[in-house]
């Protein structure tokens, strides 16, 4: 009975000791995933930069309509346009994309309702404009869920780490820009883009790439 005990107590030591192994190895793995994932958005976002004039000029040779864009790339800023980033991302990652001015919130939640994430501009509360990635809502409380550069929205941006934040339907109608709203959406396929464009904008201006 003692020596049933002893083998008992050393299994469940043991066990314990591999729980911790797995655990600590785990959490190792999860580290190195991590840092591969932000090293791969570094070297995106240092490509991005370094391509910024040459995309522009091709953006520009298509549709002359986006010459405005050539302050925030002589500003080194040329990353935070649309465009130029929608360019970029088909160039380089096969990547197509849908931009408008015309979305409504209605057109936002229907594509919400589809799995596909908004990227959408708005005003900070300092009234400075301000990308935001809208990955849910809730119909029930007539908010939208989002993630920001910045940090924070609802702390004003005290908090500046990443998380996620929310706004009412009515407050993102106050502070969207566009006419109402100017979004982008990216997918892979271009057939599923183009169906979209079909059901939800085809009688507003957009642009695909």
């Amino acid at each position: 009975m003692k020596n049933d005990k002893v083998r008992i107590h050393k299994l469940l030591l043991l066990q314990s000791i591999l729980l911790e192994i797995i655990y600590k190895t785990t959490q190792k793995l999860n580290i190195k995933k991590r840092r591969k994932e932000v090293d791969s958005v570094l070297k995106t976002f240092q490509d991005l930069k370094d391509k910024t004039r040459a995309i522009y000029e091709k953006l520009v040779a298509k549709y002359p309509e986006f010459v405005w864009a050539e302050k925030y790339v002589d500003a080194g800023l040329g990353f935070t346009v649309h465009p130029i980033t929608s360019l970029f991302m088909l160039e380089t990652r096969g990547i197509h994309s849908l931009l408008t001015d015309e979305a409504t919130l209605n057109d936002i939640i229907l594509l919400l309702c589809m799995g596909i994430p908004v990227t959408a501009d708005i005003r900070t509360h300092q009234g400075t404009p301000h990308t935001i990635e809208i990955s849910s809502f809730s119909s029930k409380r007539h908010e939208l869920y989002f993630k920001g550069p910045l940090g924070n929205y609802n702390t004003k941006y005290k908090i500046t780490a990443h998380s996620y934040c929310y706004m009412s339907y009515n407050s993102f109608s106050l502070f969207s820009l566009g006419n109402p709203s100017s979004i982008l959406i990216m997918l892979e396929d271009k057939k599923s883009l183009e169906f979209i464009k079909d059901k939800i904008f085809k009688t507003k201006k957009y642009y695909i790439f």
